[in-house]
């Protein structure tokens, strides 16, 4: 490659840097390529009816697409977590049901069966959840154990090395992942992916407040903060829809400009009009000061729209946050939860 591109000069760190990247996109592009080819071939399928094995065969097949689309960068590290167990979960069933673990788990169900017996139960007849004698207790904790383990051992043998290392690698972290994944995944209803959503903006926060990235954790905080909003406003829709159509009327007097009834397609300006419409951004008393949420919450769209370099360059703006300036934001949002109505109960 020449040393020049497009007419800058490069030094020998920029292209450094300039090699690595068009290394990792050109990979990226061939790891696209294998998935596209994985696609176009029939990877089969199976019915209750299928074997244990040909169950596995396919299994291992969906699992090659699988890897193919985390290599292709088609999903995130949860979602391929999320995806392996489902597929670990499969041949499982499928191997229990053929009693492919007797040896192991078939002394077990004896002796719990020669426990019920001798209490006086009646074939097919069971203690409630959290009854009977502690032998009883003790027979089913193993019972657990050994589904368990085997469907953890069984989901690492159908893995890859690749896969398998990153399974490993996040251990410690693996039911939050997998319940992650399975939300983005399968999760079609926008209020509860809206919730998964603002779990992972300010988790992320915290994480980047923990290495004093506070730039970076404030306009996470402020994307949480609209998230919240929207999610206001879906979850109490007939409370929100008169602080839409008051809205509406104002601006149709001042010449502004309407809003449509999806909360979705709002700018974060009209969900804090319509918010403090609601009553949902409240003046807030300390004891000597008084707060005004949609001040408050001005300022956060203030902190959001800091990743516009433009915007930051005419306000003549901090380049870079603090722990102090970022204290602030922290306590702006926290005023601001304090005011939204909470979440009714899921029927």
């Amino acid at each position: 490659m020449e040393n020049v591109l497009r007419g800058q000069t490069l030094t020998d760190s920029n292209q450094t840097d300039l090699l690595i990247a068009l290394d990792h996109l050109e990979g990226r592009i061939k790891s696209t390529a294998v998935l596209e080819e994985l696609r176009e071939k029939h990877v089969g399928f199976f019915t209750r009816r299928s074997t244990a094995e040909v169950v596995e065969q396919e299994t291992k097949a969906v699992l090659e697409v699988v890897e193919a689309r985390f290599n292709a960068a088609e999903i995130n590290e949860r979602e391929l977590i999320a995806l392996i167990f489902r597929c670990g979960n499969l041949v499982h069933e499928k191997r229990w049901s053929e009693n492919y673990y007797e040896p192991e788990i078939g002394p077990i169900n004896q002796a719990i069966r020669k426990v019920q017996k001798a209490h006086g139960l009646k074939p097919g007849e069971e203690w409630g959840l959290g009854e009977g004698p502690d032998e009883y207790k003790d027979l089913l904790s193993q019972w657990d154990s050994v589904y368990d383990r085997t469907r953890e051992d069984l989901t690492l043998e159908l893995c890859t090395d690749r896969l398998r290392d990153i399974v490993k690698r996040f251990e410690y972290q693996i039911d939050d992942m997998k319940c992650e994944g399975e939300q983005s995944l399968f999760q079609w209803d926008e209020k509860r992916r809206l919730y998964v959503l603002l779990q992972n903006y300010e988790r992320e926060a915290q994480q980047c407040e923990s290495v004093g990235a506070y730039l970076a954790a404030s306009i996470l905080i402020a994307a949480s903060i609209e998230t919240r909003l929207i999610i206001t406003c879906l979850e109490f829709k007939e409370i929100c829809e008169k602080g839409r159509k008051s809205l509406n009327e104002e601006r149709k007097f001042s010449g502004g400009k309407s809003i449509g009834r999806n909360p979705l397609s709002w700018f974060l300006d009209d969900l804090i009009n319509v918010s403090a419409k609601c009553g949902w951004l409240p003046w807030v008393e300390s004891n000597s000061s008084t707060f005004n949420s949609t001040v408050l919450a001005q300022v956060l769209k203030d902190v959001r729209n800091g990743v516009h370099p433009g915007k930051k360059m005419r306000k003549k703006e901090n380049i870079a946050l603090g722990l102090e300036q970022y204290k602030d934001i922290r306590a702006a949002n926290e005023i601001l939860k304090s005011g939204l109505p909470a979440r009714p109960k899921q029927k």
